[in-house]
């Protein structure tokens, strides 16, 4: 079997958090079918994507150089698949991340709310009570139990 080389890995550099110079790095790279060792094709694989990049997201920085007919992720968010509407669509953003520039995107502020991590940490608080009202459970559940407890032995004493 011979062997299959593989397209060198680029880095398209994304700034994508305004109001800071740091550049995040996006490994990206011709996606090649299994059976060939042809690069033909509108699909484009990329890599460590910034945490929080979801497909939406991917498909907004994308869509910058053309028309992204589907993004698929990997369950860890971090890689995944780029489809273009067309060749040329991959072979720019290709040609973008061999050539240096940097992409600048910049979410959609939200109207209210975290995001993120802090979103997932009030989301996680609100679905859980908090010690008060653990507390107030199990002061009603003791109170309960020695009401039981007093009625059986009222009981068995009769």
């Amino acid at each position: 079997m011979a062997a299959v080389k593989e397209a060198p890995l680029h880095h398209l550099g994304l700034r994508h958090r305004p109001g800071t110079p740091f550049i995040s790095y996006i490994g990206i790279k011709p996606h090649q079918h299994a059976d060939s060792d042809q690069y033909q094709g509108t699909a484009a694989f990329i890599t460590g994507l910034p945490l929080g990049f979801n497909e939406a997201v991917v498909t907004d920085v994308f869509s910058c150089f053309g028309e992204v007919t589907q993004v698929v992720l990997h369950r860890t968010k971090r890689s995944g698949m780029v489809v273009f509407a067309e060749p040329s669509c991959r072979d720019l953003a290709l040609k973008t991340a061999v050539s240096g520039q940097v992409v600048e995107y910049f979410p959609p502020e939200e109207e209210e709310g975290a995001t993120g991590v802090k979103a997932w940490v009030r989301h996680h608080k609100a679905l859980r009570p908090g010690h008060e009202a653990l507390q107030k459970q199990l002061d009603a559940w003791v109170a309960a139990h020695e009401e039981e407890e007093e009625r059986k032995r009222r009981a068995a004493e009769a």
